[in-house]
């Protein structure tokens, strides 16, 4: 549990230095836009050559966005790169588990069979055990009942 409130704060961070850097970024592009537009615009030159200067750093400061701009999607890229190597892992990981659980359920569940079956076998057994000493003593009990009638036969016969 404290893995995923952990994983959950580093992809706030991740997702506040993203905003930091756009922000950065803005900010160096419009601080610099301003810088070399008041350079020249306040430089003791003549029309033609603050014109030919002000095409000159707007080409700059153009080339200075595009060079920013670039090495900040390069910055986003290799972020986006490493986070789904995170996920990636973050996802084998948890299908790790979750197969670890499974086995270990099944495991327990062959467990409980084995002794199920165990129960019903020892059962079986007791229950043959007491079905063949029911037997033993019924076949007493009648060859004592043989004897017994035999007897009062004899004893019939010799009272005739």
């Amino acid at each position: 549990m404290m893995k995923y409130f952990e994983d959950k704060r580093k992809e706030y961070e991740r997702k506040q230095k993203l905003e930091d850097a756009k922000k950065i970024t803005a900010g160096a592009v419009i601080g610099t836009s301003i810088g070399a537009l008041m350079g020249i615009l306040f430089a003791p030159k003549a029309g033609v050559e603050t014109r030919e200067d002000i095409k000159e750093k707007s080409k700059e400061v153009t080339d200075d966005v595009k060079q920013t701009v670039s090495e900040k999607v390069d910055e986003v890229k290799e972020m986006q790169d490493k986070l789904k190597v995170e996920m990636k892992d973050k996802y084998d990981e948890l299908k790790l588990k979750q197969m670890e659980i499974k086995e270990k359920a099944i495991d327990k569940v062959e467990d409980g069979l084995d002794k199920a079956d165990k129960l019903v076998d020892e059962a079986k057994d007791k229950s043959d055990e007491l079905a063949e000493d029911a037997k033993e003593k019924a076949d007493k009990g009648l060859n004592k009942a043989d004897k017994a009638v035999d007897k009062a036969k004899d004893k019939a016969e010799k009272a005739k």
